[in-house]
């Protein structure tokens, strides 16, 4: 991969998607269509940008990643989409599903784990978890992680 990005512009690209759809980005598109927040991207943040989106195979326009810069003296973000993941688990013949919740604190500072997003007004959302389920294996995978550490 890395002599075709040497041989093209790096931020001109042409790719197929699973659905068998084609995909062409350059940096004037994804700047005028596809940037989040109010400060400008470099070229080199549209390079990573469109060379993520092709290694992947993701739609960009399906809003399945997102390159977002707020401010100038900070890098841009790129974010892959929750539901790019969960279309590609969805597609993998052994996934057996998945539940997920947020993990809550009450006024006493009893912490719960609840499925879904409800949360209660003297509640505090301190973090969240997923459990997947594969047909190949005994136990589901589980993961937790707090508010602070995405906030």
């Amino acid at each position: 991969m890395s002599n075709e990005i040497q041989k093209a512009n790096p931020t001109e690209v042409s790719y197929a998607l699973p659905n068998g759809d084609n995909i062409s980005l350059d940096a004037q598109t994804v700047r005028n269509f596809l940037t989040n927040g109010d400060a400008k991207v470099s070229d080199k943040e549209v390079a990573m940008y469109v060379q993520l989106c092709k290694a992947q195979q993701l739609n960009p326009f399906l809003k399945e990643a997102y390159l977002i810069k707020y401010t100038e003296s900070q890098p841009a973000s790129i974010v892959v989409a929750k539901d790019a993941f969960i279309k590609r688990a969805e597609a993998h013949p052994q996934y057996d599903g998945m539940k997920s919740g947020i993990i809550v604190m009450n006024a006493k500072g009893d912490v719960k784990e609840r499925e879904g997003s409800f949360k209660l007004p003297n509640e505090t959302v301190v973090g969240g978890w997923a459990k997947v389920f594969r047909r190949d294996m005994k136990n589901d995978i589980y993961d937790s992680v707090s508010f602070e550490e995405y906030a």
